[in-house]
């Protein structure tokens, strides 16, 4: 069943049975399945980019003019400068005289795991193929946090489930000689612009992404109440009668679940093509599939809704997520001081209160803390990034590229950057999200936007907000 997996590689100096197919770079094999891969050399020096993306700027532009582009890069530092406008879900493996460097896409959608132990480099996008390799134990404490939260909650920082396997997470990439994980961003303020501005320039790069997306695979657009999905929807309107809109009914869901009354109300409006999947349950025999893959990495609520779509009659259509864009609300932080980004605040957000987990938080507010003093961005943004998309978001992809291929078209640099120059405050209440809509489907906004939502007076309160967290940590602390 997971034979054809989506997005897995292994890059080591050994050929491995797992995969069919194998590219060389540096003294290395670059070993994949059937996921698109483009390789170039030039100049003296080359580039593996693995798998789906297109030039935000130019979405005409092939995979190979994207490889080349990178390659006209002096440098290493150029070259991620270049890769700022590529979106997507991808991993760049360039190689020149620096040295042999492994750079992931935005949000790290797929994984870059790599061994800290051990006589030679392992890579890989799933951490259980190198721990099956070497005959690797999944680690007591990685399994004791893990145990202290909800199935679906990741691991802090750069953990894995074994401890001699680490991830690169967002804003670093792994240097193979060295074999260290270097920080790039952020290094220097940036200049502050409106929302206005920030639509502007974001509306143009979202609408080019999904043109290029649909020019190279079939694509459908999961649609609720919220504003995520909207926007996505709003960027599809001139093409939107070429693809399939649905829902997952959930088992806590009604008919009058807002949830599925807004969408069922959006496309009735204007006939579009709506499907209500209902929620599959996941056979034992699929659930014994996946652990034997991923170990306790699975994400079983991803896996069950993964298992109603790849059942569905559009199974075969990349879907469109938007899991990136609460960057452009400021959904941690607020616009909460920077003072209070304490370890007791954003342990709140991990929803996991164990003691080691509260160390690694803590470590990444350390590691963090010179870079977002010498920066204009916030450690609040910082942690959604690097945790809440880069963790829990990369291992539901993890769980996902078993069976279904998903794309994301807010997964660009450019398009985050541009957010996180919008003063936080000014963001925090869905302006930039508001503003793209009425530029490309302004209809949209007469719809409610999440009214089932709980606790809305506290949520757009930032003082009650941080209250409510406060208290959070400190009734569930005493419980580890």
């Amino acid at each position: 069943m997971f034979e054809n997996a989506n997005n897995q590689y292994l890059m080591c100096t050994k050929r491995v049975d797992k995969f069919k197919n194998s590219i060389n770079i540096g003294n290395y094999k670059f070993q994949y399945g059937n996921t698109n891969i483009v390789y170039k050399e030039h100049r003296g020096k080359s580039i593996i980019i693995f798998g789906k993306f297109v030039d935000s700027y130019n979405c005409n532009k092939t995979d190979e003019e994207i490889a080349l582009d990178l390659l006209e890069a002096d440098n290493l530092d150029e070259l991620i400068n270049r890769s700022k406008k590529i979106a997507g879900r991808f991993i760049i493996v360039y190689n020149s005289d620096e040295g042999l460097f492994v750079i992931p896409d935005v949000i790290t959608s797929i994984h870059v795991a790599y061994t800290v132990d051990g006589n030679d480099l392992y890579i890989s996008s799933n951490p259980k193929i190198i721990a099956d390799i070497n005959n690797w134990e999944e680690s007591s404490t990685s399994k004791e946090i893990k145990s202290s939260a909800d199935n679906s909650h990741p691991l802090p920082y750069d953990l894995t489930m074994y401890d001699e396997i680490k991830f690169v997470i967002p804003n670093n990439y792994l240097d193979c000689s060295k074999r260290t994980v270097n920080r790039y961003y952020p290094l220097k303020k940036g200049k502050e612009i409106s929302s206005d501005e920030a639509a502007k320039i974001s509306s143009k790069l979202i609408n080019n992404i999904i043109v290029g997306y649909y020019h190279r695979y079939k694509l459908s657009l999961p649609l609720t109440s919220g504003m995520d999905s909207r926007l996505i929807l709003s960027a599809c309107k001139d093409i939107i009668n070429e693809i399939p809109i649905y829902t997952f009914f959930l088992d806590n869901f009604t008919e009058k679940t807002a949830d599925i009354v807004i969408p069922r109300d959006i496309t009735s409006r204007y006939k579009l093509n709506y499907i209500i999947m209902e929620d599959l349950e996941l056979p034992d025999e699929v659930l014994k599939k996946y652990k034997d893959e991923l170990g306790s990495s699975v994400n079983f609520s991803e896996a069950k809704n993964v298992w109603t779509y790849y059942n569905s009659d559009i199974c075969d259509y990349v879907r469109l997520d938007g899991n990136v864009s609460p960057l452009a609300k400021s959904n941690f932080g607020r616009d909460l001081p920077e003072f209070l980004a304490t370890s007791s605040y954003l342990i709140t957000k991990t929803h996991n209160y164990a003691k080691e987990n509260k160390k690694e938080v803590k470590r990444w507010i350390k590691d963090v803390n010179p870079y977002s003093k010498h920066s204009n961005i916030s450690k609040f943004d910082l942690f959604f990034w690097e945790h809440r998309c880069g963790k829990w978001m990369s291992n539901s992809y993890l769980t996902s590229d078993l069976l279904i291929n998903s794309l994301n078209p807010f997964n660009c640099r450019e398009l985050v950057e541009t957010w996180l120059r919008v003063p936080r405050k000014e963001r925090m209440n869905g302006s930039i999200h508001k503003k793209i809509i009425e530029l490309n489907w302004p209809e949209l906004l007469e719809f409610p936007i999440n009214p089932d939502e709980k606790y809305k007076i506290a949520y757009n309160n930032s003082l009650l907000y941080y209250i409510g967290s406060r208290v959070k940590y400190l009734y569930n602390r005493n419980k580890y």
